[in-house]
Order: structure tokens, then sequence, then C-alpha cells
């Protein structure tokens, strides 16, 4: 029987992860990942399930990440040391480096909100985020919750619209733990 393994940060991880067709060199029965999502030169083949929760693989978590991530607990916890702060970093970033990454988002960008990387929700299209919007106006939806840093690359939210309608572009879409807020991430093809 197949264990369970579950992650914070990805907890749909077998609907949205990029699964390999050849096996790893385990001997075990759990999947294997794509290692071109890992952002890693270190790893050519397929990584099991075991390895990335042992932390022998791991996926690449950038610098830039890093700081944001800290400076976000810095926010989140002013009455913290720095000590407290640095080591609540470093378990968090140990976490998402033991995550499966998601496709095709580059340099392994994962939202910061309140202290913590975010929940990642999936692939999200017109209909799903039509429906999430409170009053049924997808597109407006849309450019509310694009990440910030997102939004600056884009001239209209109608034209973002129309390139997730032809297939162009990916939103994914993330979940704060503590705040509940909504982030969304662009990817073009």
């Amino acid at each position: 029987m197949q264990k369970q393994i579950e992650f914070k940060y990805f907890p749909e991880y077998q609907k949205w992860a990029r699964f390999a067709n050849q096996e790893c060199f385990c001997q075990n029965d759990l999947p294997c990942l794509e290692a071109v999502y890992f952002e890693n030169p270190a790893i050519e083949n397929p990584v099991c399930l075991d390895l990335l929760v042992s932390g022998q693989a791991r996926v690449e978590v950038p610098d830039y990440l890093k700081k944001q991530l800290l400076n976000s607990i810095l926010e989140t916890h002013p009455d913290w040391s720095a000590i407290q702060s640095q080591e609540l970093a470093t378990q968090i970033v140990d976490a998402l480096s033991r995550t499966p990454p998601i496709p095709w988002i580059q340099h392994n960008s994962w939202p910061v909100c309140c202290g913590d990387f975010c929940c990642y929700l999936g692939e999200w299209d017109h209909e799903q985020l039509t429906e999430a919007s409170p009053d049924g106006d997808g597109i407006s939806f849309l450019w509310t919750i694009l990440d910030d840093s997102y939004i600056g690359r884009r001239n209209s939210p109608h034209h973002l619209w129309q390139e997730i309608k032809n297939g162009w572009t990916i939103i994914y879409v993330f979940q704060c733990f503590a705040c509940k807020k909504l982030i969304a991430l662009d990817q073009s093809y």
C-alpha cells in the first residue's frame, strides 16, 4: 500500500505536480517528479517523493524569496528578535524546499504573506476566476488578486484575460494561511 504524503504548501500536488514517466533510482512504489522543475542543476533524474520529503533532493528556493520571507516575518512579528525571525525563516524555507515544485513557475516563485509562504490552490481559468469573484466579474477579480510585481508587466486586464482564453497564459492561485488573501501569479508561453 502506498503511503500518503502531505505537503503544507501544495496540498493537491497529486493533481498539479508533474510526475515522470520513468522511475527514479529508489526502490519503492512512490511516484517520481520531473527533475527539470526543481531548477537545481545537481538534479538530473526524476525525484522520488521519499527523497524530497527526506531532504535528499530539494527544490531551489531563490535568495530573493528567502529575503521576502524574512522581511514578512519581521513585519508580522515586530517583537521577535532577529534570531527568532531567522530561525523561523530557515524552518519555513526548509519545508518549501521539500515541497514538489509547481510546473512552469519560473525560479520557484512562491508568494509570501503574513510571515509564511502561501498555499498553492491550483491553475485557475476564466470559470474559476469568475466563480470566485464576489460580483461575477472575473476580469476585475483577477486584476485585484494578481501579485503586484506581476501587474507592472501587464498593460491591460482585458489583454491578460484574452491570453488566458487563448491558452497563452496560465494563472496560478495561492492563498495566505493567516489572512486568507488570494494571490495570483501568471506565466505566459
